[in-house]
């Protein structure tokens, strides 16, 4: 809040946003200026009254607190005015009753809209000026203008306006109900301004300019209503008009609130307002300076704007923030210079070309020149996007010929290498090939990797133009989730930097950074990826590089490769990332960081911090845009924190929430579609939704075959792994063993030596145990304890308790009870007070069936019990079913042991 306002409408914002009771006592306290504090205490005793009173001019709203003087009654049908008949009432505003009226000339019947304005003019000198205004305003002659048709001013002083009737709806809700995307509703807001640019050479200035005065046609063409009717009522005495303007608050500059001098700024102030409306879908509260991209959050109805709100704060970022913040500054010189000007800014937009509101920058102007470039194939924009960046780049670099003629000779050759390799790849998707059909229907995947293909041995005379070629197919590659392909042009990326910048260059750090990152989810093996990570981390050090964005990038890749390896060490690195962008304004890394430490202590069994970072993530994606993206993630990952915290209820909805974002913005067949899908159908399986959850689950499993292949080292294998734990506690065990297997299958080609590895060790040995096949399954389960312990993971630690409890449950079902015994007083000591999870029932149930083998009815029962009871204490009884069950069935046997004689 302003701690020193200094007009009647900054007091007015600052007491409106405090609470009504705290209002008065804040005005005396604060504001020394009796008329000022008398005035403002006024429009707030007005504004409580209603509350849309912002939507009302505001000479209305001071009539209600006694300026203005009652309108008159409605007059009825039949009267005449002047030579209009009265035919009904349409409405009424601030300054006038709206009806609509006829009369009839010549034979001819025209239908007008006549205002009856609330005020009288009784002196000549009051009509004379009525009359000048009137016939300015005649002579106003624009398609995109309602024709003023005549006025007049009754016997009784009353003055009236025929004005040409306009049937139509205020253009916002004609963007609303015509569902117009964002150009079309710039296009429009465009005719907007060149009917105002048109009054403003006819010295006509507007004044209050809002949705209900700008109609569109059924015909889609725009009309403004009332244009230098505000005028009319200013025709009196300097007095009338200090206490008189016509204006609406929301869309009112704040030269009209200070009773400043109106003039065509204040309409261009106007327009921004309105301009901020129609792209956002709503209306910005008085004095507020946010952009319109950060005004559409993930809560925005979306009914109301030109696209999903995802999409719209893309399209808005950056030069439309921009518009709307020039055309709406507080100052009027800072505005645009007419509303000519403000419309051919937009059109500059809507052209790709640099528009005035942005700071003058040369790569800005080379960004727009990409964007106003893109054609070729139908459906491939983004690949020519991408690739005409690199056509940018040799073209900015150009420029500097004036300086450097002989730099600029070289920069020009590199344009001509890039111009003849985009030539050489769109020649494909020309028509003038044999097959002209078949090259018009290529898509922009095969002309992605076409342009891959090519690129070796294209461009050898302009490294630096053909890395950053490179760049953008690998992010391209990426964006499409190929991430084998993404692999093969990183190298080719990391070897042309090594050329480039030289071996121990921080370009060349970078380039292995996001080499590292790629090979995350390919076919890499894990020695290939901490070579390049080593080599990476090497050269930051030597550059003494501790707190760049690629020393955070490469603790984040750190994190990822040594999950699989040592947990803790991991944990460690991710944890330093977040430090170090924390450190920083709020970013997208910093999110994704926060994503990764998350990662790491659910590894650790630390759901509860997990749940912290994952929440933090959430929060920064709502305010970060490029953040945004990733909140699928976050909200997936958070779900699984809370199921392990048996908040299956927050567990669930976080993972729907993360399941529609991902189908709304990315599609049916994607990969977060797949791995969100992934996480719910697991979840329903433990909750007892069996059924639901393995319809999902084998959706994900089909969806991932589709995408990535059956032997995906990451996304398949996945997909068997969870699918087949499920299908195994519905009791499919063929099903599930032969999902099961395969999973495992892939982690012993592409993840050897791996914890993946010993976790698929593990679901497979409990399937094999359940099918009495227990050789297999001991030899599994030792081979996957052989792996924790190479990962530094402790016999007595959470991360190894799984292991043992199968071990144990293995014993058991051979009937060995000396050994389940064994392995079971192996696992760590349980806190009295920890929380249930469903590793603890599974201990406490595992702790029953062994002292029922050992015919210890007591103890079993005991155990049974303390299930019962803690699913009873969760509230969540529904949604533990085979739990519940599972301790019933004990609870039976204990009771059952006892009887027996």
């Amino acid at each position: 809040m302003n701690s020193s306002p200094a007009t009647p409408r900054e007091w007015f914002e600052a007491a409106l946003a405090l609470p009504r009771a705290e209002r008065a006592a804040w005005l005396a306290a604060q504001c020394r200026d009796e008329a000022q504090r008398a005035e403002v205490l006024r429009l707030l005793a007005a504004d409580d009254g209603d509350e849309h009173v912002l939507d009302e001019p505001f000479d209305q709203l001071l009539g209600r607190v006694g300026e203005v003087a009652a309108p008159p009654p409605a007059l009825p049908h039949g009267t005449t005015v002047g030579d209009y008949t009265l035919i009904e009432r349409l409405g009424e505003g601030g300054y006038s009753v709206v009806y609509r009226a006829e009369r009839e000339q010549a034979g001819v019947r025209q239908v007008v809209a006549l205002k009856l304005l609330h005020r009288g003019l009784h002196t000549p000198d009051e009509q004379r000026r009525f009359r000048d205004e009137r016939r300015a305003l005649a002579q106003l002659r624009h398609p995109g203008i309602a024709r003023l048709i005549e006025g007049g001013v009754t016997s009784a002083g009353m003055p009236y306006i025929a004005l040409e009737l306009v049937e139509g709806e205020p253009i916002t809700d004609y963007a609303r109900t015509h569902k117009l995307d964002l150009h079309a509703r710039l296009r429009l807001f465009v005719a907007v301004c060149h009917a105002v640019e048109a009054a403003h050479r006819a010295l006509i200035v507007h004044r209050d300019l809002k949705p209900s005065n700008v109609l569109v046609t059924r015909d889609g063409e725009v009309k403004l209503l009332d244009f230098g009717i505000a005028k009319l009522l200013d025709a009196g005495d300097d007095a009338t008009r200090t206490q008189r303007q016509a204006l609406t608050p929301a869309y009112a500059a704040p030269e009209q609130f200070a009773l400043g001098q109106v003039t065509t700024a204040t309409d261009v102030y106007a327009l921004g307002v309105l301009l901020g409306e129609l792209v956002t879908g709503q209306r910005r509260a008085p004095g507020d300076t946010h952009t319109p991209s950060s005004r559409v959050g993930a809560d925005t109805d979306e009914a109301l704007l030109p696209a999903p709100a995802r999409v719209v704060r893309r399209q808005l970022r950056g030069d439309l923030d921009n518009i709307v913040l020039k055309a709406t500054a507080a100052e009027p010189e800072r505005r645009y210079a007419s509303a000519g000007a403000f419309a051919d800014d937009v059109e500059r937009h809507l052209a790709g070309h640099p528009v005035q509101a942005h700071p003058p920058s040369r790569w800005y102007r080379a960004r727009k020149f990409i964007t106003r470039h893109r054609g070729g194939v139908a459906g491939s924009a983004l690949f020519v996007l991408s690739i005409l960046a690199a056509l940018a780049v040799a073209l900015w670099q150009a420029q500097r010929a004036e300086v450097e003629t002989r730099r600029a000779q070289v920069q020009a050759r590199r344009a001509e290498a890039v111009q003849a390799f985009l030539g050489d790849v769109f020649r494909a998707n020309s028509r003038n090939q044999p097959n002209a059909a078949k090259a018009r229907r290529t898509t922009a995947r095969e002309l992605l990797d076409l342009g891959a293909q090519r690129i070796d041995g294209a461009m050898a005379d302009v490294p630096e133009a053909k890395l950053s070629v490179l760049q953008l197919f690998a992010q391209l590659y990426d964006d499409l989730e190929l991430a084998d392909e993404a692999l093969r042009v990183r190298r080719q990326a990391v070897e042309l930097a090594r050329h480039v910048y030289g071996p121990a260059s921080p370009e060349v750090a970078a380039e292995l950074v996001r080499l590292g990152n790629a090979m995350q989810s390919s076919r890499a093996t894990g020695e290939e990826r901490k070579a390049v990570l080593d080599e990476a981390g090497g050269i930051l050090d030597r550059l003494g590089d501790v707190d760049s964005p690629t020393r955070g990038a490469w603790l984040r890749r750190e994190a990822e490769y040594w999950w699989n390896h040592d947990p803790q060490r991991a944990y460690d690195y991710a944890q330093r990332a977040v430090r170090l962008f924390d450190a920083k304004p709020p970013s997208a890394d910093l999110a994704d960081s926060l994503l990764s430490a998350g990662i790491q202590a659910l590894q650790l069994h630390r759901p509860t911090e997990a749940s912290a970072a994952f929440a933090r993530a959430i929060e920064i994606a709502r305010v970060v845009p490029e953040a945004a993206p990733n909140a699928v993630k976050y909200h997936a990952y958070l779900g699984e924190a809370q199921s392990r915290q048996l908040d299956l209820a927050g567990a669930e909805r976080s993972l729907r929430t993360a399941w529609t974002m991902a189908k709304r913005d990315s599609g049916e067949e994607h990969i977060d579609v797949l791995q969100t899908q992934l996480r719910l159908g697991d979840l329903l399986c433990e909750m007892g939704r069996t059924q639901e959850g393995l319809e999902l689950l084998r959706g994900a499993k089909q969806l991932a075959i589709k995408l990535r292949g059956a032997d995906d080292p990451f996304h398949t294998r996945a997909a068997l792994s969870v699918l087949g734990r499920c299908e195994a506690g519905a009791g499919d065990l063929g099903a599930a063993i032969a999902d099961a297997q395969a999973a495992t299958a892939i982690d012993r080609s592409h993840h050897p030596g791996s914890l993946d590895l010993a976790l698929r060790l593990e679901r497979e040995a409990a399937v094999l145990v359940e099918l009495g096949r227990f050789a297999p399954a001991q030899a599994e389960l030792d081979e996957a304890a052989a792996l924790r312990l190479q990962a530094k993971q402790p016999r007595d630690g959470e991360a190894f308790a799984g292991n043992l409890r199968l071990q144990a449950t293995l014993a058991l079902a051979r009937g060995d009870l000396a050994a389940a015994r064994e392995r079971f007083d192996g696992l760590p000591a349980e806190a009295n007070d920890a929380p249930p999870t469903f590793d603890r029932f599974d201990r406490h149930l595992l702790a029953a069936e062994i002292a029922l083998a050992a015919h210890d009815a007591a103890t079993a029962a005991s155990e049974a019990h303390a299930v019962a009871q803690a699913i009873a204490r969760s509230g969540q009884g529904d949604a533990l079913v085979p739990w519940s069950a599972r301790a019933a069935l004990d609870a039976g046997r204990a009771a059952g042991t006892r009887t027996r004689p």
